[in-house]
């Protein structure tokens, strides 16, 4: 994978390690450390699939759970300038939104009310841990967290992809935007 340079790509590994960091999000993927938990996380898109132009129902399975990580495609970086020094110069700020989408597959058979109770008990302590890891050195210095949408594929997608459930959280950083 190609180094981060530069304060997108920055901005983006910083919220993959404060994911990593997180506790429930290592429950989540079975991780056993931050190390372990990074290999849930992809920064975005997943993997190729092995073959062919799509995945295979076995190949998604074996993803999930996971975390994606984009940088906001309208807007996502931002930067700007503090007033001016004594000594004339500026101090400069940066800021931006990333998209975090963490999705998991539902075990089959279980009750849905169950299943999205879970699920939001899982995104929630996520969110809080987010924020308690959030600005700390070699975390990304987060100023804003909302929910921006909920996801259960339609059961139509099942035999294709699994009974799957998601969740696309807009991650406001820095100073700048």
């Amino acid at each position: 994978m190609v180094a981060p340079a530069g304060p997108i790509s920055l901005a983006e590994d910083y919220l993959e390690a404060t994911l990593a960091g997180c506790a429930a999000f290592r429950t989540l993927v079975a991780a056993a450390n931050p190390a372990a938990a990074k290999a849930s996380i992809h920064n975005d898109a997943l993997p190729a699939p092995a073959a062919g132009e799509g995945y295979t129902k076995t190949e998604l399975q074996a993803l999930h759970p996971f975390g994606l990580i984009k940088t906001d495609p309208e807007g996502g970086y931002a930067q700007g300038f503090s007033s001016a020094n004594s000594d004339g110069s500026h101090n400069y700020r940066d800021g931006g939104k990333l998209i975090l989408r963490i999705y998991r597959q539902v075990t089959a058979g279980s009750e849905i009310a169950d299943d999205e109770r879970t699920w939001k008990n899982t995104v929630g302590q996520i969110l809080d841990q987010l924020w308690a890891l959030a600005g700390q050195a070699g975390y990304l210095a987060i100023t804003a967290i909302a929910i921006e949408g909920w996801h259960r594929f339609h059961p139509d997608n099942e035999p294709a992809m699994g009974d799957v459930q998601g969740v696309t959280i807009g991650i406001h950083w820095g100073e700048a935007e």
